[in-house]
């Protein structure tokens, strides 16, 4: 369902989609699972747009979104949607300005049983995606409800304020928070972090920072495997 709406994200146009679906493209895929669904989503351009017939998009809103990111046990993404044309361009996706409403995001690998799931009510970010390299800014709330692997929970139930910038794909098929500012439980971090795929395991390196801060906050923070003997 489409319409053409002026007045639920004036001062903007914008082209309001209900009930959105995306399956995940994997190869192989009898029954693809859900990548993502949002029960609304906005286009949004400047009126003027309407009268010189020109529509470039200019934000993109998102309410009650889901988005199911995954890797099989052959490290395959399932979110690659685009592919390079035979121009030899690299394609892709720009954001420019993306916001949203109610945001659970679950990231399941099949590789190494890795399992995370946070839930924002406001986000918003920008980035661009490609089949060589993906990178991604975004700031908001963020509340992770689960973070777990093979041996079992890792992280659970923790709030945070958070800015990051992100990069992940790439040749190394690497995860990377290359610049983060994070505030939880009172305590402000700056940190960094590299994940690795290194055959059936991950090699994680995170390096975090900070002036002043209350060294049992920060213990609270860690994981139980880390805080306990």
């Amino acid at each position: 369902q489409i319409e053409l709406t002026l007045i639920r994200r004036f001062p903007q146009a914008s082209l309001h989609l209900h009930d959105v679906l995306a399956r995940e493209a994997l190869p192989d895929q009898v029954f693809p699972d859900t990548l993502l669904h949002a029960e609304d989503l906005y286009l949004e351009f400047g009126l003027l747009d309407l009268f010189r017939g020109d529509y470039v998009v200019r934000e993109v809103h998102g309410s009650y979104v889901r988005l199911h990111a995954a890797r099989d046990a052959e490290g395959r993404p399932n979110w690659m949607l685009w592919r390079s044309d035979t121009t030899g361009s690299s394609g892709g996706l720009d954001l420019a300005r993306v916001s949203m409403q109610d945001l659970t995001v679950r990231y399941r690998d099949a590789g190494n049983a890795l399992e995370v799931l946070t839930h924002s009510d406001e986000l918003a970010l920008r980035g661009r995606f490609t089949d060589a390299l993906n990178e991604l800014a975004l700031e908001g709330d963020l509340h992770l409800t689960h973070w777990t692997g093979a041996d079992g929970p890792v992280l659970t139930d923790r709030d945070a304020r958070v800015r990051l910038q992100l990069a992940f794909g790439g040749e190394d098929g690497a995860f990377r928070i290359t610049e983060g500012e994070v505030l939880s439980g009172g305590v402000p971090l700056a940190l960094t972090l590299d994940v690795l795929p290194e055959g059936e395991a991950d090699r994680l390196d995170l390096r975090a920072n900070g002036l002043g801060l209350d060294l049992g906050r920060v213990v609270a923070l860690l994981p139980d495997a880390v805080r306990k003997p």
